[in-house]
């Protein structure tokens, strides 16, 4: 079975050697799990501001092998978009496709920014340590850099970087889980994952504004995301992250659900409402989540007008979805039509509000 990774470059680049060594070597073990180079989708902003010069001086010092999309995009899921057609319309022969994002900070990365800002040849090499065919004699490497740091330093560089290759095996199962053929793999896999932080902001954005405004505007569907099975432990229910943007789906399945209308921003909880049956009250299709591990967050202030700008986005994005899909089909069902709309409305602004209320405080905006 043909399976093709697509990696969305970050919008903010890759600001250190670390993360690059860290993004090359999710690209390497995409190529190596699919036997396919990756498509590496790139927010042409992002290149103009510089923000991508270290990427693309990889690519030419190191002879890499890819699907460059180069695009001007408003917002990520909008590269998805790019991504996703850019396979349909290129390679007919993929069978799944599988998005991963490319910001590769949150895989543990936040947890050193400390240790990287003593001194940068130590940045210089642990990125070595983590791009592959640079990698060397990684003890010894880890030498130079420890006479720089103490003792404790020392143990949690030793434990981000066991994340990460942790994080890395995930991934690699993930991208496995449709290379072989089984009719009993489910159609759309969502890679779930953590933060190991209470109050992260993508834990504050999904426990005050994704999950009480999807059970407002959609409580059936709300109450089967809860219930959503992992894929190798039956027993473990529930996604944790209806956000992901880690997702495995067949090709067949994304081209059926490509044919609604599409948004550029909250793709994964669109894909989700339109997966669902509303006449037969069932999933359309076979959906499992996969849980990658941990993805660090920051929890600072500067993320307040982050959280509640993804929070407006995801209302605004349920209201259009619930108008489309209750839209009466003659004039009597107008008017409960109308009725209903108000009533949830109502809910949702009070969610949204106290959403707000809660991040404040939360967030510690005084």
């Amino acid at each position: 079975m043909t399976t093709r990774a697509i990696i969305i470059f970050p919008h903010g680049g890759l600001k250190n050697k670390v993360q690059s060594g860290i993004f090359w070597k999710l690209f390497d073990c995409c190529t190596k799990t699919t036997l396919n180079p990756p498509v590496v989708v790139v927010n042409m902003e992002t290149k103009q501001k510089g923000k991508a010069a270290i990427f693309y001086n990889d690519i030419i010092v190191n002879n890499r092998q890819l699907d460059l999309v180069e695009i001007w995009a408003v917002d990520t899921c909008q590269r998805w978009l790019t991504g996703w057609g850019y396979v349909l319309d290129n390679y007919p022969d993929t069978e799944r496709l599988v998005l991963l994002p490319g910001d590769t900070e949150q895989i543990g990365g936040l947890s050193i920014k400390h240790i990287l800002n003593k001194l940068e040849t130590i940045e210089d090499k642990l990125g070595e340590i983590f791009e592959l065919g640079k990698t060397g004699d990684v003890n010894i490497l880890l030498q130079e850099i420890a006479i720089y740091l103490e003792s404790e330093e020392i143990n949690q560089l030793i434990k981000f970087m066991g994340n990460v290759n942790q994080f890395i095996d995930k991934l690699q199962q993930f991208l496995d889980l449709g290379s072989y053929y089984n009719h009993d793999i489910p159609d759309i896999i969502l890679g779930d994952y953590i933060t190991g932080l209470e109050f992260s902001a993508k834990d504050l954005i999904d426990r005050y504004g994704t999950f009480p405004l999807l059970a407002n505007w959609f409580p059936t569907i709300t109450r089967h995301i809860n219930q959503i099975q992992e894929i190798d432990e039956w027993e473990r229910n529930g996604v944790k992250k209806p956000r992901s943007e880690f997702l495995n789906i067949k090709r067949e399945t994304l081209q059926e659900l490509l044919a609604y209308k599409p948004f550029a921003y909250e793709q994964t909880l669109n894909i989700l409402i339109r997966s669902w049956d509303f006449k037969s009250n069932i999933w359309k299709y076979k959906i499992a989540k996969f849980t990658l591990g941990i993805l660090q967050d920051d929890n600072s202030f500067r993320k307040y007008r982050e959280c509640l700008d993804q929070i407006e986005r995801t209302e605004r994005m349920l209201r259009v979805l619930w108008k489309e899909i209750n839209e009466p089909k003659n004039l009597e069902d107008y008017q409960r039509f109308v009725d209903s709309y108000e009533q949830l409305d109502v809910r949702s602004t009070a969610i949204r509000e106290a959403a707000t209320i809660v991040l404040r405080s939360l967030l510690q905006i005084n």
